[in-house]
């Protein structure tokens, strides 16, 4: 039993480490992502098989792969002179992700330890930052590359249907009742990265507009079908969002 223990400390770890290690020798992009992938995914299958939760392991894993996957594309964009900027990053990877699994192992070993809608609201502030990461990663490396907008489009879609699917499901909603939303989210967030594509602004302004945009988008879907959602609440999140989005655009760097 002890070693479901160690999941959280030593798969934290091993994601820091690995983002240290690619950072200074990136030759190592092309394989060491992938075993730490596979460990996130076997560890996740461990904890849950051993908690008597066959069926939701992969998951469980979603979140933990997002947030590791969008740290590595974002950390590979960031000047190497930077150095203060990428350990921050690259420690509040390693955080989330221990957090996360000390939180599901307290959800299927200690429940009187496990503080309700732990998960959920670490599935919340995580989620967007995955999502920022991610898409600024994906927009930074599409820039560089020269790459076609239609593989930007089509991860971007894949990324987005997981990260969307893990918060409508850590909230405990039913995929049933939930895929019509889920799939208008994803249109609509793809039609905007679409159009962001094309304007002359770095992947930091970019992807930080499109993550603005799919947070309130996501939560007031969230808030719909767990009929929480108001009047109050829907002028909060346009008002807010609007409000940081005119803010972010006024005082951007345009390329």
């Amino acid at each position: 039993m002890i070693y479901i223990r160690l999941i959280p400390i030593s798969t934290s770890v091993l994601a820091w480490l690995s983002l240290i290690v690619i950072w200074q020798m990136p030759w190592l992009l092309y394989w060491l992502p992938w075993f730490v992938l596979v460990w996130i995914l076997g560890a996740t299958r461990i904890m849950l098989v051993r908690g008597q939760n066959k069926t939701d392991w992969w998951r469980f894993a979603i979140l933990p792969s997002a947030f590791y996957l969008g740290t590595l594309l974002y950390g590979s964009l960031l000047r190497l002179d930077r150095v203060w900027i990428m350990q921050l990053l690259f420690l509040m990877a390693a955080a989330v992700i221990y957090y996360y699994y000390r939180y599901t192992y307290f959800y299927l070993f200690r429940p009187v330890k496990y503080r309700v809608a732990s998960i959920e609201s670490l599935s919340l502030y995580a989620n967007f930052f995955s999502f920022f990461f991610t898409v600024a990663g994906l927009y930074g490396i599409q820039s560089s590359l020269n790459a076609p907008l239609w593989q930007f489009i089509l991860f971007l879609s894949l990324f987005t249907i997981a990260v969307l699917y893990q918060l409508l499901w850590a909230n405990k909603l039913s995929v049933q009742e939930s895929i019509v939303f889920l799939l208008v989210d994803v249109l609509v967030i793809i039609e905007l990265a679409w159009s962001l594509a094309f304007w002359p602004v770095n992947y930091h302004i970019a992807g930080l507009t499109l993550a603005i945009m799919y947070y309130c988008l996501s939560n007031l879907t969230r808030l719909h079908l767990l009929h929480e959602l108001d009047k109050n609440k829907i002028k909060t999140y346009l008002i807010y969002s609007a409000g940081i989005l005119a803010l972010l655009w006024l005082t951007a760097q345009w390329v």
